[in-house]
């Protein structure tokens, strides 16, 4: 039986479905501090968590497969992922509606001035004087059009935004009102009034 080692504070729910549906293939390990799982990686064979580091693939000596829950895997050790060929995969699409309705508060609360009223709810202040305004009708500048990226142009659009968008592609993106190149990122710049920016950390995009 292969043992799977998850460093996340699952709902046990999510656990009990996935004991059930491999109990005959895998012993399911949850870790929820470091210590914990630096004893149990030795003899594990799937490792699932949000980070990853050397310390984790030199303690598993019989890792296969490395599962992150987040979508970026920069901070992983991938030349001694690569070199040990465990199988890395990545949490791409799963974040995509959390991020999308953080976006799109952050947003308003910065066009309501929530911040403000809520410092002023704190000290107990009235001021009238706060401004108000919409993100309807305002241009959002959308950098890197992947799943989180798209669920953010479609809800910004719903709410009345111009939505603008980079891709390294040039193709029709529903909700997307303009597309440029990574090479025209300026203009985006230039013409937006809120700037996202989901684009992954390499070398290129630092």
């Amino acid at each position: 039986m292969g043992k799977v080692i998850i460093y996340h504070n699952y709902p046990e729910n999510l656990i009990d479905k996935l004991r059930k549906r491999y109990e005959n293939e895998f012993q399911f390990v949850i870790c929820k501090n470091r210590r914990e799982m630096e004893q149990e990686i030795e003899s594990a064979e799937v490792y699932i968590g949000f980070k990853c580091d050397i310390d984790i693939i030199n303690k598993g000596k019989r890792l296969k497969w490395i599962q992150l829950l987040s979508a970026g895997v920069e901070a992983a050790p991938l030349e001694e992922i690569k070199n040990r060929k465990i199988i890395l995969t990545n949490g791409k699409g799963i974040h995509k509606i959390h991020m999308a309705e953080y976006a799109i508060a952050s947003m308003i609360m910065c066009a309501r001035s929530w911040h403000r009223m809520i410092l002023n709810q704190a000290e107990g202040k009235w001021e009238r004087s706060v401004p108000q305004y919409e993100i309807n009708g305002a241009t959002l500048g959308i950098l890197g059009l992947g799943s989180i990226g798209n669920e953010i142009a479609k809800k910004a659009s719903f709410l009345g935004m111009k939505v603008l968008a980079t891709k390294h592609n040039n193709e029709v993106i529903e909700y997307v009102d303009q597309l440029y190149s990574p090479q025209e990122m300026e203009e985006i710049f230039k013409k937006s009034d809120y700037i996202i920016n989901l684009l992954p950390a390499t070398e290129l995009t630092k």
